[in-house]
């Protein structure tokens, strides 16, 4: 077996393939301990340990995951792995006000049509209040915000509909010059979307080896439909076939995504939660894993903390 590597590479962390899993069991065992103790204290939700919110507050679990990486990290002498923060979906701007805390200091780039929802890709199922141009924020609310999220050097946003504003020789690319993400949160709704947002990431080689991706709609259907298919349609059918397409293997650290040791939800566990947080473990793979271990078992038990409606999407 080869030795753990742990090198900078476009200021991420790259992971020997062998020692992958080890290495994010580190991560998810430090992560779940910092959550557990958010959790008994008198601050939780605001710290980072609510229990089953579906507004954008879930993405606050997502600071014990980045402190377990630092704190594995530090156990190495290495510093925590840098990058930058990815928003599709801005819709209002909350959302990306709860990324600024838990990554100060780190660009934000934020992705919307400003338009609403595009139509959905043919013959796929979507939910009935995300119809063509639904959940529509218009664009005259940027100033302000990028004020809010700590002024342009901070916070840069794309317009436009992604099959149009997410190309490779898109004008915005030359002048904002992405790099590697740490985070990418999708909260676009759609299927269509979701698969166009995640592909342009994988193809640019933005989500990397370490990078985080997080999926705001991913129960939305399955909880419509009592469904226990959650890559059916919507972001988990995109998050499969990406999954597929790039050979990417996923670990889950955060959220919905594995069921917790011990028990069912409910009780003190990083992986308690509305949104799933899965980590690339690798891209190329031969075996692509999708990272999602709930059985359809369990996923009737999540089925009890699912909300009637989907939650209000405010971004």
């Amino acid at each position: 077996m080869r030795c753990l590597l742990l090198a900078s590479v476009g200021g991420l962390a790259a992971i020997a393939d062998d020692a992958n899993e080890a290495y994010f069991e580190r991560v998810a065992t430090y992560a779940n301990d910092r959550h557990c103790q958010l959790a008994r204290s008198h601050s939780s939700t605001e710290n980072g340990a609510p229990h089953f919110n579906t507004d954008p507050r879930w993405r606050l679990k997502v600071r014990s995951v980045v402190q377990g990486l630092a704190e594995v990290n530090a156990s190495k002498g290495l510093p925590l792995a840098g990058g930058e923060v990815y928003q599709f979906g801005v819709g209002g701007c909350w959302t990306m006000q709860i990324l600024r805390r838990l990554f100060p200091g780190r660009r934000l780039l934020g992705f919307d049509s400003f338009g609403g929802l595009p139509e959905e890709a043919e013959n796929v199922y979507t939910h009935e209040t995300w119809g063509r141009g639904s959940m529509n924020f218009p664009a005259h609310f940027i100033p302000a915000c990028v004020h809010r999220l700590g002024g342009i050097g901070l916070c840069r946003f794309v317009p436009g509909f992604y099959n149009e504003s997410l190309k490779p020789d898109a004008d915005w690319v030359a002048l904002f010059d992405p790099q590697p993400a740490v985070y990418i949160d999708v909260d676009v709704d759609l299927y269509i979307s979701s698969v166009q947002a995640l592909d342009f990431m994988f193809k640019m080689g933005l989500a990397r080896v370490g990078t985080l991706i997080g999926y705001d709609d991913w129960w939305v259907i399955p909880c419509s439909l009592n469904s226990t298919d959650v890559f059916d349609t919507g972001e988990g059918r995109a998050h499969f076939e990406i999954t597929h397409k790039y050979g990417v293997r996923f670990k889950c650290v955060s959220g919905s995504c594995a069921y917790p040791r011990g028990g069912p939800f409910g009780r003190c566990s990083i992986l308690q939660g509305w949104g799933p947080v899965f980590v690339v473990m690798e891209i190329g793979s031969d075996s692509p894993e999708t990272g999602f271990e709930v059985l359809p078992e369990q996923i009737k038990i999540w089925h009890r903390n699912c909300p009637p409606n989907p939650p209000k999407n405010l971004s």
